[in-house]
């Protein structure tokens, strides 16, 4: 992908105004928790979990020191920024609160036809998991 789309994703993220949840997928895994905690920090928004992440993600969580919160009402943000995540599917017991969302930008490294309408999609699939997405947005 262009380099230039990466600098356009990366301004729209950190021009985001009011409340911003980054949120993985449901029963997260270790390549979305650590896309939603740097992507988070990067952007300086919080990151948050749908639900229990996976017994790894909790495993890297835990030997980090980093907490991460199980938000059980997201309608509060002005916009989410979904993680390693881009279809609906993806969401758990969650989908209809994620559909309602105001402003929804999706980040992934793989493509889904049944995707969030009216979000913001920036997927990479020459990437093998969305921390590499992520990662290049520091760079």
């Amino acid at each position: 992908m262009p380099k230039q789309s990466y600098e356009k994703i990366l301004f729209l993220l950190t021009s985001l105004r009011g409340t911003t949840l980054v949120v993985p997928h449901s029963a997260a895994d270790v390549d979305a928790v650590a896309s939603a905690v740097s992507l988070a920090k990067l952007i300086k928004a919080t990151p948050v979990l749908l639900d229990k992440p996976s017994a790894q993600a909790r495993k890297v969580l835990a030997y980090a020191g980093v907490s991460l919160p199980v938000e059980k009402n997201l309608s509060f943000a002005d916009n989410l920024v979904l993680v390693d995540f881009n279809s609906p599917q993806l969401a758990g017991g969650r989908k209809k609160e994620l559909l309602d969302a105001k402003n929804v930008i999706c980040i992934d490294h793989h493509s889904h036809s049944d995707k969030f309408e009216d979000a913001v999609l920036f997927i990479d699939e020459s990437k093998c998991s969305c921390s590499e997405i992520i990662l290049d947005l520091y760079k």
